[in-house]
């Protein structure tokens, strides 16, 4: 770890169960876009939301779809340009968060940002206003509430970008556990992962310090806690509630640190094979601390501790016992085949920005020995 280090955040965080409409209170907008999916409108919560609001929702854009797409964004900015927004509420799992904060940047800058000017133009974000944003997350899994940056995909291409900014961290985050009561076992399971990968990437990085490891560990040891249970989970406030604070606290600690490598080496997976985001960075865990483990500096002797094992490789054991337990390999099988087909992408895998956060330093050709193993970890047999 670094000698020398810093943390800000400036994210005014509420959390509890009924907290959303005493919260929405103490916003000072007036004219807010809301931002949301055909889920929670067909469940009513977009409604619910709006009354909430007493008048200050004007626009909803109700569509948004998973891993959303780089040129539908460009051109919802331009559908609500003039709409006269001073805020944007997002309502919904990581797609939704993240396109209300890549609308909320586009709209602020007035027509003279895109997206693609930005990532194939080296058009720079130096100037970004953007508007600020309300963040409502409906799972417990990506922490986008409390971060930074936003995914934007070009599926096209099988590429994944993030937008990063430091005026990007939302202005309020309100996360009532409550809100996640009704997700379905594989969302909660998928969603989960991506909580319990971020957590460990946090640990294992280059860019930890003490508060984000302190963020970390906790973060772990909830979404350990939670995921253990299985299906339990369904139909449980109070491991919904341990879940959604996991996630919290993980998108805390890597709105400093960022991803590593599970990350970096799940973005090719999603976008070629569609396999669902906290899938396709959770099932390569046990084979990617098993590959830091040679240069723990301790970090992740404490994260066994704190999960409750003796060593690190009793975690590792216990991680790809609980993972073959919840049923992943079929899940992953189901969308990707075997280790083989991934292979295949191997090349792309190295993503600058999270590879190279990595505790380890990664090479292409370590890649192939890691899915390999990760597929063995999962009980696959080739």
């Amino acid at each position: 770890m670094n000698s020398v280090w810093s943390f800000h955040h400036p994210t005014r965080i509420t959390f509890g169960v009924g907290c959303v409409p005493f919260a929405l209170e103490q916003v000072p907008y007036r004219r807010m876009l809301l931002v949301t999916t055909p889920g929670m409108h067909r469940r009513g919560t977009s409604d619910w939301l709006r009354e909430a609001c007493r008048g200050k929702v004007t626009a909803s854009y109700e569509a948004v779809k998973p891993n959303p797409e780089m040129a539908d964004l460009d051109d919802l900015a331009l559908r609500y340009k003039e709409g006269n927004f001073d805020a944007v509420l997002a309502l919904g799992g990581g797609s939704a968060l993240d396109t209300g904060k890549i609308l909320a940047v586009l709209l602020g800058a007035g027509g003279e940002f895109t997206l693609r000017g930005h990532f194939f133009a080296g058009d720079s974000m130096s100037k970004a206003r953007p508007l600020p944003v309300i963040a409502i997350p409906t799972t417990a899994g990506t922490g986008s509430e409390v971060t930074p940056f936003a995914t934007v995909w070009d599926i096209r291409n099988i590429k994944k970008f993030s937008l990063a900014h430091p005026t990007m961290f939302p202005a309020y985050a309100l996360l009532d556990p409550a809100l996640t009561h009704e997700l379905p076992w594989n969302t909660t399971l998928a969603t989960g992962l991506d909580a319990f990968t971020q957590a460990c990437e946090s640990v294992w990085n280059r860019n930890a310090n003490p508060i984000t490891l302190g963020f970390a560990y906790e973060a772990a040891r909830l979404a350990w806690e939670a995921l253990s249970r299985g299906e339990d989970i369904i139909g449980s406030i109070i491991y919904r509630t341990k879940l959604m604070e996991a996630s919290l606290l993980a998108g805390l600690a890597i709105s400093h640190t960022r991803t590593a490598l599970c990350h970096s080496m799940s973005y090719p997976i999603t976008a070629r094979f569609g396999l669902s985001h906290g899938l396709a960075c959770g099932f390569t865990l046990p084979a990617v601390l098993r590959y830091n483990s040679e240069s723990d500096d301790g970090r992740l002797r404490e994260l066994a501790r704190r999960l409750g094992h003796a060593s690190v490789d009793d975690l590792t054991s216990a991680i790809a016992e609980l993972l073959r337990r919840l049923g992943v390999w079929a899940l992953v099988q189901s969308a990707v085949g075997g280790s083989r087909q991934l292979w295949e992408l191997e090349s792309d895998m190295i993503t600058p920005g999270r590879a190279d956060n990595n505790l380890r330093p990664v090479e292409t050709g370590a890649l192939k020995a890691i899915l390999d193993e990760a597929m063995r970890d999962l009980g696959a047999v080739e």
